[in-house]
């Protein structure tokens, strides 16, 4: 399976590379907190960080937040090492719940993802109509394209568009890197080359780099984040009532009001989504 060459290599860099684990408690209170595996895709906006401080100054209990490429978070669910997952891997969150490991699942929010490269554009893809034709413009002019495969959600988006292309998810225009966000812009304006990012961190990172959004939009490009809570069937020490309680605050007006800390927006229809991801 596709997903499983991802994850092979994925788990390959993990040899080479101790991911660093960024634990954030946010002080005082006696009960206990609310421990959430979190995407290190949303670290640089400082949002996780503002939801765990107003979600505390609202209701007395602390959120232990675990920054981790979304693949290290979701193992942490599967073997009961929090209390609440946030990725924007759904479809991988979908399977854990449907095996068990995870429940209530709802969306958070979404965004979308932008393909970027050198201004001048040496494969043409500012003229592709989808990003699948995007990707092969890329691979046909044998211009490098920066993949993660850090454990993101970003790098897990990179590989399944690309193994669903034309051209498939090998060739020697795929550059990999175990860099982050940030980073891989950096390595990306750097090499002159194409990668796929979220559009908050494309936003934030964006001044004094030698790239360009090249394409963008497509149901493919759509981005939700969600979150789900260890299954207390599975793991019945979960702090289920916290990590519930955090959850509806996520989905509150009140945590909206930090979306101005990237480029995300409420689910569509949310009132309408049923409780489990799918």
């Amino acid at each position: 399976m596709k997903t499983l060459r991802y994850s092979a290599l994925v788990a390959a860099m993990a040899l080479l590379l101790v991911t660093p684990v960024m634990t954030l408690g946010c002080g005082g209170g006696e009960e206990t907190p609310v421990v959430l595996a979190a995407t290190s895709d949303l670290e640089g906006s400082g949002i996780l960080q503002a939801w765990a401080e107003d979600f505390q100054s609202e209701t007395g209990n602390r959120v232990e937040l675990v920054v981790v490429p979304d693949e290290q978070a979701l193992a942490m669910a599967r073997h009961g090492e929090c209390d609440l997952v946030l990725t924007h891997i759904p479809e991988e969150e979908g399977r854990l719940e449907r095996s068990g490991f995870l429940e209530g699942g709802q969306e958070i929010m979404r965004g979308d993802y932008v393909l970027v490269g050198p201004p001048d554009d040496p494969a043409g893809v500012r003229e592709t109509e989808n990003i699948l034709d995007a990707l092969k413009r890329i691979a046909e002019s044998g211009q490098i394209f920066i993949l993660r495969i850090d454990g993101s959600g970003t790098g897990y988006r990179q590989y399944m568009l690309w193994s669903t292309s034309e051209v498939g998810e090998t060739g020697e225009w795929l550059l990999p890197t175990d860099a982050g966000a940030d980073d891989s812009l950096l390595q990306a304006s750097q090499e002159k080359a194409y990668t796929l990012c979220d559009r908050s961190s494309w936003e934030r990172s964006a001044g004094g780099l030698d790239l360009e959004i090249l394409f963008e939009g497509g149901e493919s490009l759509v981005d939700p984040y969600a979150a789900a809570m260890v299954s207390t069937l599975t793991y019945p020490d979960t702090n289920s009532a916290g990590a519930r309680e955090f959850t509806d605050y996520l989905l509150s007006p009140q945590a909206r009001g930090f979306f101005g800390l990237g480029a995300w927006e409420p689910p569509v229809e949310q009132e309408e989504q049923p409780s489990e991801v799918r």
